[in-house]
């Protein structure tokens, strides 16, 4: 019986070539590990409100429509608004101001961090929907229902989006390699 011994140059990935780094990075690192999270929260949100048809095309283009009536409760706005999310939406109010200071055990939806994304331009509007409206619309024109959701679905879209791109840097997936200590070959091959 031979032993046969063979010596590799190991490479941390912060000293790889950026061909090397690029195919660790397409090779280990493409997948969305928190994409089923991600889904989860959309899907909680979307429960939260069972007559509106929520599609987001590939584009990260949002349009709603009513399941069952018509247009009448997404055309909502101001006061009769504000009544409709305390009418409709189960314990709002203490849901809202514990979203608003943070206490993340408590997030009304799956417990994700992204609830919060998701939830903020709701939340924004139910505690002043004057400023609200001041802030994200003209004087002429007040949110919706329709607007604030859009905003809703919006925001959480571009966090994903922020989320995915950190995930892709350079310094996220150093951070991955060297706390798993993951070595490489001159190539990018796991070792």
């Amino acid at each position: 019986m031979k032993t046969i011994t063979k010596t590799i140059t190991a490479y941390t990935f912060n000293e790889l070539s950026d061909s090397a780094k690029n195919h660790v990075r397409y090779t280990y690192f493409y997948d969305n590990p928190w994409e089923h999270d991600n889904r989860e929260t959309l899907k909680a949100f979307v429960d939260y409100f069972p007559d509106i048809a929520f599609d987001i095309d590939q584009y990260n283009n949002v349009c709603l429509s009513e399941k069952y009536y018509n247009d009448y409760t997404l055309s909502l706005s101001g006061a009769r608004l504000h009544r409709w999310i305390s009418s409709n939406l189960a314990d709002c109010k203490n849901q809202f101001g514990r979203y608003l200071i943070r206490d993340y055990d408590h997030l009304p939806l799956t417990g994700y961090y992204l609830d919060q994304d998701i939830l903020e331009p709701l939340a924004l509007f139910y505690l002043d929907p004057e400023k609200y409206t001041q802030t994200c619309y003209t004087e002429w024109q007040s949110a919706t229902l329709e607007d604030v959701l859009t905003d809703c679905v919006t925001a959480f879209l571009n966090a994903c989006e922020r989320d995915y791109e950190y995930q892709q840097s350079d310094e996220a997936i150093s951070e991955n390699c060297d706390a798993n200590e993951y070595l490489f070959t001159s190539e990018g091959t796991l070792i």
